[in-house]
């Protein structure tokens, strides 16, 4: 029987105690689909984590209720992990030797580096790189899967980086990166036409979404039976036009929710487990959000949205991030994509989301499709890293 190890973002209670749901979301599609390919393996998720992530309910903003449902919400996500097959052991350290070790000895046929952001280097200081750079040294096949290294370039890296990068990349069977930028930034370490480099679509674009635990937690929030259009706002605590927005909206006859603790909002969702989120976006009428995974879901639940950058370190040298990417890909980034949205009054914002909506509504049929591309595209890039296994 084969072993097949996947490394990712995932919650890993006591070790990695972080509730994102499109982190989760992301691991939870490919263990599904790996699964899928490999139905007599054995898929586990490795316990490794390049640092030891601390859980903390929301400060800014927070109430008695939404403590609460921080904690409701932690439990829900242990619930949802704790199903995940998993390694024995488990090791938290940013040491590439002892890392490497820890994944030898657990005897992997391959190993699936991916998806979300783990290929970003700011925690790393300016001579290391994060062990999710597998090398030579660690046995068995390697595949990056929909990887990203955020905003990471070549020009911000050290000689010793750029060795060290050079060694990783050349060590991979395959190289499926998530967006543009760690496109071209990986593009910099192999020859001209790599045939191993390719960009691999976010693995929640091959789920298929069950609505039944989102119909359940909006039946006890008793959110269904509001007959207001309901606008969903997922901001950061800089954004400080948003009470004034909220105002704007309210004005136009919306409900105004809100997935974080927000003063301004009329319903708090800050107790959605993963499942929960995953099929939430059906039930808005529109979204102003600064997530990646927001706005993966608003598009699977063709639900029209705003997506900005939540601060201008999330763009490398070029400009380019994974967000512009998602709304270029799906031609949204003129309508629907605003990469600073702190220089617009609460009046232009609404405005930029009539403009969004009216867009995101004329390309349905584009999106629709689009979204069934994106997902055998990902399930065929599995089954080509499959058979450089077999």
């Amino acid at each position: 029987m084969k072993r097949i190890g996947i490394l990712t973002y995932f919650t890993d209670i006591p070790y990695f105690n972080d509730v994102n749901p499109g982190m989760n979301l992301q691991a939870y599609s490919v263990l599904k689909a790996l699964s899928n390919q490999y139905p007599n393996s054995q898929v586990e998720f490795i316990r490794y984590h390049s640092w030891w992530a601390e859980w903390r309910p929301y400060i800014s903003g927070m109430t008695f209720d939404s403590l609460l449902q921080d904690i409701k919400q932690f439990w829900k996500y242990y619930r949802f992990s704790s199903k995940f097959p998993r390694s024995k052991r488990a090791l938290v350290t940013k040491s590439r030797n002892k890392a490497f070790k820890f994944f030898n000895s657990l005897n992997y046929d391959a190993i699936y580096v991916g998806s979300d952001t783990l290929l970003e280097l700011f925690r790393f200081d300016s001579n290391e790189v994060s062990p999710y750079w597998l090398n030579g040294e660690v046995i068995g096949k390697k595949f990056l899967l929909a990887a990203s290294a955020r905003e990471t370039s070549i020009g911000g890296l050290s000689l010793n980086q750029i060795r060290l990068l050079k060694e990783s990349v050349l060590s991979f069977d395959r190289l499926g990166v998530r967006d543009a930028s760690t496109f071209s930034l990986v593009q910099n370490f192999l020859p001209q036409d790599d045939p191993r480099l390719e960009i691999v679509p976010d693995p929640t674009f091959s789920l298929e979404i069950d609505y039944a635990p989102a119909q359940v937690y909006l039946k006890k929030r008793q959110i269904q039976e509001l007959e207001k259009p309901i606008v969903c706002f997922h901001l950061v605590k800089t954004n400080l036009f948003a009470h004034q927005l909220a105002d704007v909206f309210r004005k136009d006859g919306y409900m105004v929710v809100s997935l974080r603790p927000a003063p301004y909002a009329d319903i708090v969702l800050k107790d959605l487990s993963p499942l929960e989120f995953a099929g939430i976006f059906k039930y808005f009428d529109f979204v102003i959000t600064h997530r990646f995974h927001d706005s993966v879901f608003c598009l699977k639940n063709l639900c029209p949205f705003l997506l900005f950058l939540p601060s201008p370190s999330y763009s490398n040298e070029n400009g380019d991030s994974k967000q512009s990417f998602l709304m270029e890909s799906f031609g949204l980034k003129d309508e629907n994509f605003i990469e600073d949205i702190n220089v617009l009054s609460p009046l232009e914002i609404r405005e930029y989301a009539k403009r969004a909506t009216l867009n995101f509504e004329a390309k349905k049929q584009i999106i629709e499709q689009k979204l069934h591309d994106l997902g055998d595209d990902f399930c065929n890039y599995l089954k080509i890293t499959a058979s450089l296994i077999d």
